[in-house]
């Protein structure tokens, strides 16, 4: 069996090389890290923007809808203002026929 002799600048270089081995094997680590790390921080901003892009299109929708409903208040509004002035002025016609009929129910008495 053969022994090797290894001189010691040898064994220093060969310490160093390990060394350089380890330090790039560790970084080599960090930087798959890293790279994991900025792919789910990149798939969440998507999901993020899609989820920012959905509720933009609902807020557009619930003020189309809020629109319409302002409308339709106005509009009902204006009905309600329409019949209770036309009630109002039934109600005086009326009051006028029952003083009209008054009048004649005390001529016509005054009549026979």
């Amino acid at each position: 069996m053969m022994h090797w002799h290894v001189t010691k600048p040898f064994r220093k270089l060969i310490i160093a090389l390990r060394l350089k081995l380890f330090v790039c094997l560790f970084q080599q680590t960090q930087l798959e890290e890293e790279t994991r790390q900025k792919l789910a921080l990149s798939s969440r901003l998507r999901q993020l923007e899609s989820e920012k892009e959905a509720l933009q299109e609902q807020v557009e929708e619930e003020e189309e809808i809020k629109k319409n409903l302002e409308k339709q208040i106005v509009a009902m509004t204006q009905n309600l203002a329409d019949a209770k002035k036309r009630i109002e002025e039934e109600t005086e016609q009326v009051n006028q026929l029952e003083e009209v009929k008054k009048k004649l129910a005390k001529v016509s008495v005054a009549i026979y």
